[in-house]
């Protein structure tokens, strides 16, 4: 969502090319930083996450494959994921067999997937984590897709 710079100094900010093709994510980030990777867009906001990725079925299919490991690690979405896939993260060379398929899934060279932000306007309302939390106990679907 575009957003003034200082919202996504307490957020996470896509960092948007061509075709709004992300090629970086930015972790709370501050103004300076932002504009330092060519994330500001052209009226001086940036892209807040909002917190609502969608995977194409192909991607979504093979991190399912995922499941099927015996103990599964401690996965950050904005860390492993968004960083993953736009090629800013990539498993150690030491990394387990879990760490290594993640990598292979989020950047196979024979089956490429696109990191694109759809930068809308709107009005933002954060509420938190324990506030969505208490919203999930009070009804699961309301968060489903939060």
């Amino acid at each position: 969502m575009r957003l003034d710079a200082e919202t996504g100094s307490h957020h996470g900010v896509y960092v948007v090319g061509v075709g709004d093709q992300v090629y970086t994510f930015l972790q709370k980030p501050t103004p300076a930083a932002v504009k330092a990777a060519g994330g500001m867009l052209e009226d001086g906001r940036v892209a807040v996450d909002i917190g609502l990725l969608r995977f194409d079925a192909d991607l979504t299919a093979a991190l399912t494959e995922l499941a099927g490991f015996r103990t599964l690690p401690p996965l950050d979405l904005y860390d492993e994921i968004t960083r993953g896939l736009t090629g800013e993260w990539k498993p150690r060379a030491d990394a387990g067999i879990f760490w290594r398929e993640l990598g292979r899934i989020l950047r196979d060279p024979e089956r490429p997937a696109a990191f694109h932000c759809a930068v809308v306007e709107g009005e933002f309302i954060h509420a938190g984590r324990r506030a969505a939390f208490a919203l999930w106990r009070r009804s699961p679907a309301a968060c489903w897709t939060a």
